[in-house]
C-alpha cells in the first residue's frame, strides 16, 4: 500500500442503529458513527454491510464506489452474472429496471435468486430517473 493512502480498503466500523446481525450484503446510510439500513430505492445508500451486529454493536461497512474489492449482496429477486443491480426499499438488491427512479450501485459477479447472498462489484452510485 502506498504511504499516500490512509487505509488499504474503504471499510469502516459503525454502530448498528438496529439489529443487523442477519443483514450481511444489505445497503446502509451513514449518519455520524451510525449505520442505518437503507429504506429507499431512490436515495443513494452510502455503504453495504460486510459483517452485521446486534443493535448498538459494531457493523463493518464497505463504502459503495470506493471499496477496492468485491462485496456481498443480499438479493430480493433473481439475477444473472453481469447484470447491474439497483437498491430495493429494504436494503436488498434487484436487477436494474433500466428506467424510472432508482439507484444502481453494483454489478452481479454470480447468478442468484431471492434470499441469496452473491458476490458483487461496486459502482459509484448512479441515481436514475
Amino acid at each position: 500500500m502506498s504511504n499516500l493512502f490512509l487505509r488499504a480498503a474503504a471499510t469502516i466500523p459503525l454502530t448498528a442503529a438496529a439489529d443487523y446481525s442477519n443483514d450481511r450484503g444489505k445497503s446502509v446510510t451513514i449518519s455520524g458513527d451510525t449505520a442505518t439500513r437503507s429504506a429507499s430505492a431512490t436515495v443513494a445508500a452510502t455503504g453495504i454491510i460486510l459483517e452485521g451486529a446486534a443493535s448498538g454493536g459494531t457493523v463493518q461497512v464497505a463504502i459503495l464506489g470506493a471499496i477496492g474489492g468485491t462485496v456481498p449482496a443480499k438479493l430480493s429477486g433473481s439475477v444473472t452474472k453481469g447484470q447491474r443491480l439497483q437498491q430495493s426499499t429494504d436494503g436488498t438488491w434487484v436487477v436494474d429496471a433500466a428506467t424510472g427512479a432508482r439507484v444502481v450501485s453494483l454489478v452481479a459477479l454470480e447468478t442468484g435468486v431471492s434470499g441469496d447472498i452473491i458476490e458483487a462489484a461496486t459502482l459509484t452510485p448512479f441515481v436514475g430517473s
